[in-house]
């Protein structure tokens, strides 16, 4: 039976790996024919969308764990170590769930300009090139 769990979480994964291009493709952001055609995003931009990347696939994973565990208990038959097992599991989901989706209220809470993303006006900087010795 352990044989089938591990089996369907490894299904489970891969259908979501597949279903996250779907996902991005689906947001209104910077398509990659714009970004072969030489057009540049800001880094700022660039950061903000890696977030939001980066929160949706832990998110989905966390998901992801919440069932493998689901399963795990239903199938522990009654086994006490089994059954504490898929709890504990069940348990660090949870809590990796509510540290990621907390992360924003945190660092808005801290100071708001840290959630706001702004592009670096780097036009004010004056850089001295040193020659080399003749």
């Amino acid at each position: 039976m352990r044989h089938w769990t591990g089996a369907l979480f490894i299904l489970i994964l891969l259908s979501l790996i597949l279903v996250a291009p779907v996902l991005v493709s689906a947001d209104e952001g910077k398509t990659i024919d714009q970004i072969a055609a030489g057009q540049k995003i800001p880094i700022a931009e660039q950061v903000a969308n890696f977030y939001q990347w980066a929160l949706g696939i832990s998110g989905l994973l966390a998901l992801g764990i919440l069932v493998y565990a689901g399963l795990l208990y239903t199938t522990a038959g009654g086994n006490a170590s089994r059954q504490g097992d898929a709890k504990q599991w069940i348990w660090n989901a949870l809590i990796g769930l509510a540290l990621l989706f907390s992360s924003y209220l945190i660092l808005n809470t801290i100071n708001p300009n840290l959630t706001k993303f702004q592009n670096l006006d780097l036009s004010q900087v004056q850089v001295e090139v040193a020659k080399a010795p003749q």
